[in-house]
């Protein structure tokens, strides 16, 4: 599979996807993406898939209600202007490459195997730790998502993870630069400071010129640019 892969991601049929992609955002822009007047068409196209305004809308408010859980409250604007926008695009663009490289590969998650990940997903459980179908509708519905929506989105997301695991399986990190980040993430500073009453400075009188001319000629090197 590593193989096929691998062949597959330097295929003229992956670049031509992406030229159609580009020359679409040439044609009409991102800030169009929220102005929907009259016929709705996609936000995007990749190899005669088509990512709609309410798709692209969903992915929206899913972001921003993540940032709101985060103490965030931002608007769209605000959002786009931090970039999200690009980065919900590329994301999307990377995805629908990925689902049409697994439809090329048959590459299928039965629906019975979904929910059954569904049903055994703490998060959809109550006090007794059995599943709870309300529990798992009222989660769902906070982040605009249908059953059968979450249910196919589940079904993608797991299909990615049975096409990118035999890829990243095989890869494997220098050494050095696991030690690196091992280093940054542990990381710890120690910090100590003295505290010096005011009350504790008496009798300090201010400098006259040749006191302040004699500090400045010993401190020269303090007040010169490096060489």
């Amino acid at each position: 599979m590593l193989t096929t892969i691998r062949k597959g991601s330097k295929s003229w049929l992956v670049y031509g996807l992406f030229a159609i992609l580009i020359v679409a955002f040439a044609a009409w822009g991102i800030g169009d993406i929220f102005r929907s007047g009259g016929v709705s068409r996609p936000v995007l196209e990749v190899g005669g898939v088509a990512y709609s305004q309410q798709e692209f809308d969903r992915d929206l408010r899913r972001k921003l209600q993540e940032f709101r859980q985060q103490g965030l409250d931002i608007n769209a604007e605000q959002f786009a202007a931090l970039g999200g926008v690009d980065q919900i695009i590329s994301q999307q663009t990377s995805q629908m490459l990925l689902h049409q490289y697994a439809d090329k590969l048959k590459l299928t998650i039965p629906q019975a195997v979904a929910v059954a990940n569904i049903q055994s997903n703490p998060a959809f459980r109550n006090a007794a730790g059995q599943f709870d179908r309300e529990q798992f509708l009222a989660l769902i519905g906070q982040n605009g998502l249908s059953e059968a929506g979450y249910v196919q989105m589940l079904q993608n997301d797991m299909r990615m993870q049975q096409l990118r695991g035999p890829t990243f399986a095989a890869m494997s990190v220098p050494p050095v630069l696991l030690d690196h980040v091992y280093d940054y993430v542990n990381e710890t500073r120690t910090a100590e400071f003295l505290v010096i009453p005011d009350a504790s400075m008496t009798e300090v009188k201010d400098p006259d010129q040749a006191a302040l001319e004699t500090f400045y000629k010993d401190n020269i090197s303090q007040y010169q640019r490096p060489e």
